[in-house]
């Protein structure tokens, strides 16, 4: 896809879908840090910690709302970081963005796919060994 074409889709979706794909990444990069951080965090601790679902879930819910946040408003964030010239820059620097959030997506779907897949592959190996044995 040209990057022209990019622009044209941006300008027509209205929403950042880049920024919402990569929204800890792009939080970061256009000096929201504090934001990227929470996103991160919210993401992160209850993986490690193991928590329950009823307390996992509702913590979910704020890195989801960030992501969308990320992609209403991400062109007029993008735009008032001052790391622009004109907004024909900012929009060309925006479909770079949906660019790898589009391939991030596509990579993390597959590897999701493949690892579900060999997961399972093996649990039907396991049982199917054990149905000979016995």
């Amino acid at each position: 896809m040209k990057i022209e074409n990019e622009i044209k889709l941006l300008e027509n979706l209205k929403f950042n879908t880049g920024a919402f794909i990569l929204a800890p990444i792009w939080l970061y990069v256009y000096e929201k840090k504090i934001l990227a951080l929470v996103y991160v965090i919210l993401v992160a601790i209850p993986k490690f910690l193991n928590l329950p679902r009823f307390i996992d879930i509702p913590l979910n819910i704020i890195p989801i709302s960030i992501a969308f946040y990320c992609g209403i408003k991400g062109n007029k964030i993008a735009m008032e970081s001052g790391e622009f010239a004109s907004e024909k820059s900012m929009k060309y620097a925006q479909a770079k963005w949906l660019r790898w959030g589009i391939y991030t997506a596509v990579i993390f779907i597959m590897l999701n796919i493949v690892i579900n897949q060999l997961t399972f592959g093996l649990s039907i190996f396991k049982i199917g060994a054990n149905a000979l044995t016995q």
